[in-house]
């Protein structure tokens, strides 16, 4: 957060902290809530679901519409703050919070409309998966897509992994098209932190055999909670989260090697 300044009130001559009289403004303006580190409910507000990730912003925006992600950017750049976006709180990264800046939270902003005619489905910014794919799931649907990027093969994707994208703008809501998959298999596997180097070399050499169908993700995590196993929480482990969407019925001869890294 910027440093503050302070003037005097003519009439009481008492000093006035215009970044509070700023902070004033922007809670009144807003049809969300404003937490700021001393309210309640502060230290929930700022949790992400990453447990590694601990940060501390100076001012959380919990915005409800698109008024007032535009009232919270409008303050966020007057007063010349880091400013975190934050979606459904995922976040992996721990993007999505900041220390000393201001977090525009969008997990206020949420809707699922499916058009099962057009096969599309219009996602507010704070939604999560879970609740895309439950409003999807009865018309068979799912939203995903495999693209590769390169100069001459979608060039703004191309531009953003190699560092150009970023808090260029906010997005409110989405419109994803819609593919036929109706049931999946799939979930994490953990194994102790200590294994990740022979984990993460196993893992190079399976993915790359796989089939089409079959994809995951590695990663290095704290189990944060529920639905994890009580014995797992706040403790580190080496993740692989997997998705099977093709014939059920082959899953399980699928899922042999890697029940045989003993997760």
């Amino acid at each position: 957060m910027q440093p503050t300044h302070a003037r005097s009130n003519g009439r009481s001559g008492k000093q006035v902290n215009v970044m509070d009289e700023a902070i004033e403004v922007l809670k009144t303006s807003m049809r969300g809530a404003v937490i700021m580190p001393q309210d309640a409910g502060y230290d929930e507000a700022r949790k992400v679901y990453n447990a590694m990730i601990d940060k501390k912003p100076a001012i959380i925006a919990k915005c409800v519409d698109v008024a007032d992600v535009i009232l919270a950017v409008n303050f966020g750049r007057t007063n010349k703050m880091l400013i975190a976006v934050r979606g459904g709180g995922h976040n992996g990264g721990g993007l999505g919070i900041c220390d000393g800046g201001l977090v525009i939270d969008l997990s206020g902003i949420k809707y699922v409309r499916v058009d099962a005619s057009e096969r599309t489905v219009r996602v507010g910014g704070g939604n999560v998966w879970g609740e895309v794919d439950h409003a999807t799931h009865p018309y068979g649907l799912a939203v995903g897509s495999f693209v590769t990027v390169s100069a001459k093969q979608h060039p703004d994707l191309f531009w953003a992994i190699r560092g150009g994208g970023g808090n260029f703008g906010i997005v409110t809501s989405f419109k994803f098209q819609g593919h036929p998959v109706k049931n999946v298999y799939g979930g994490p596997t953990l194994w102790p932190i200590e294994q990740a180097e022979k984990i993460m070399a196993w893992y190079h050499d399976f993915i790359h055999k796989a089939p089409e169908d079959l994809n995951g993700f590695a990663a290095t995590l704290i189990v944060p909670g529920p639905p994890f196993p009580e014995q797992l929480h706040n403790k580190q482990f080496c993740g692989i989260v997997w998705c099977y969407v093709g014939d059920l019925s082959k899953a399980e001869e699928l899922f042999e090697p890697i029940r045989a890294m003993a997760p």
